[in-house]
């Protein structure tokens, strides 16, 4: 429901204090990159692993060299869908509002920020679900790791790592978690063991990274609220995703995941209705998460015990 004039003004506001809920960094574009596509549907070519193959390459003066074949193993499709919001500014509410309030401004980025948490969610959806990882990608520590006496996350990780790399012969560069994971990995015993002499009780991100010898270590603390219920929910479960992601998205590359997005998009558009002596706005976004290589993740499932 849209806000009323008496939402937008009250006696004597204060311009200099306003109170905005705000979510945490997103970071789903950072796992699947953005790939720009000009039409709705489209196919993409699946090269095969010839590159892989090794052959007797010799040759005998007055010979032939030995043929050999490169193919193309397979085609995928993506379909953008669109995803939009839109809100009607009377002008009312606009000519009554009170500093700081700017109704247009404010109701832009309500609306952006709608857009991107749905990418958000959607997007931490398809990688925390075991299902959309590779046959033998997947599995659950057999001690949780805020077990501090028995775990071993970094042994788990580097099972996870020869996993990965066994397949697309990259080693996965990306580790993603919730902050409830984090907190516990920056606190672990046998992690800070290895640089007590160095860090002063918990470990940061860039010695997490250099401990797992990833380039990225994303971590998900964005959350959500649901109809009548009160508390948030954490967008990121305690599930630690391992993955490749390339770092130049393009033709003949390898990454756990794509963003296909129709170029032009998000895009923000306003229109004049006079009959409501209203303003409309919409904020809307065409895309489709793909999943390009199974292969190239693997998935720790419940890693903590709550």
């Amino acid at each position: 429901m849209n806000p009323t004039v008496r939402d937008v003004h009250i006696d004597t506001a204060l311009t200099n204090i306003s109170v905005k809920y705000s979510n945490a960094d997103l970071i789903g574009e950072k796992i699947f990159p953005v790939i720009p596509v000009k039409k709705e549907s489209n196919k993409y070519f699946i090269y095969g692993k010839q590159d892989f193959e090794i052959d007797n390459d010799i040759r005998a003066p007055g010979t032939r060299a030995k043929q050999v074949e490169w193919k193309i193993e397979g085609v995928g499709q993506y379909l953008v869908s669109e995803h939009a919001y839109e809100a009607q500014i009377p002008d009312e509410l606009r000519n009554n509002a009170d500093e700081p309030i700017n109704v247009d401004v404010d109701t832009t980025e309500f609306l952006t920020n709608k857009i991107k948490l749905n990418l958000e969610k959607n997007i931490a959806d398809v990688v925390q679900n075991p299902n959309n990882y590779a046959s033998g990608h997947s599995s659950t520590p057999s001690v949780k790791w805020d077990n501090y006496a028995n775990s071993d996350p970094l042994q788990d990780i580097n099972e996870a790592r020869r996993v990965v790399r066994n397949a697309i012969f990259r080693k996965p560069n990306t580790l993603v978690m919730s902050e409830d994971v984090f907190l516990v990995l920056r606190r672990h015993p046998k992690l800070l063991e290895m640089y007590k002499y160095t860090v002063g009780g918990q470990l940061t991100v860039d010695i997490l990274k250099e401990l797992f010898e990833v380039e990225n270590l994303y971590i998900g603390a964005s959350g959500y609220k649901t109809e009548n219920v009160l508390n948030l929910s954490p967008v990121w479960s305690n599930n630690v995703a391992y993955l490749y992601v390339t770092p130049t998205p393009g033709i003949k590359q390898i990454s756990f995941g794509y963003v296909f997005r129709l170029t032009g998009f998000p895009l923000v558009e306003k229109w004049r209705d006079d009959t409501t002596r209203s303003d409309w706005i919409r904020v809307s976004d065409k895309y489709d998460i793909r999943i390009i290589a199974p292969v190239a993740g693997f998935l720790l499932t419940n890693v903590l015990s709550v």
